[in-house]
């Protein structure tokens, strides 16, 4: 019996561009979590439970523009609640951005930020 493997093997250039998605996402999750009113990095797809943050990287989405060559972030937070949402969604969305552009060089074509949810007891 003969079984053909066939092994793939990523470019230099996909690899270095998981890497940065990585140190994007990193990034984006530590800003995130230092703001005021941010309780929790949440995954979009569940039940407005807030993730311990060794999970947060579920709730943060990175994707490389081809044509531009620069990345798109999407973060889903679960908010703190008594606060202005349009307020803190703004700030956090603007905080990420200029860390991220910072540290990669004006990479970073856009933030978002999404509410999940709000956590009324701790």
């Amino acid at each position: 019996m003969i079984i053909n493997v066939e092994i793939y093997m990523p470019s230099k250039e996909e690899i270095n561009a998981t890497n940065i998605s990585i140190e994007i996402a990193k990034t984006a999750v530590e800003s995130a979590l230092s703001s005021y009113g941010i309780e929790a990095i949440t995954s979009p797809t569940l039940d407005y439970a807030p993730l311990p943050n060794d999970d947060a990287y579920t709730g943060i989405k990175v994707e490389k523009d081809k044509s531009s060559d620069k990345y798109s972030v999407s973060l889903y937070v679960t908010l703190s609640v008594g606060i202005k949402i349009t307020e803190v969604l703004s700030s956090v969305q603007k905080l990420v951005l200029f860390n991220l552009s910072k540290k990669f060089n004006n990479k970073i074509k856009e933030v978002n930020v999404y509410a999940v949810g709000i956590v009324v007891n701790k």
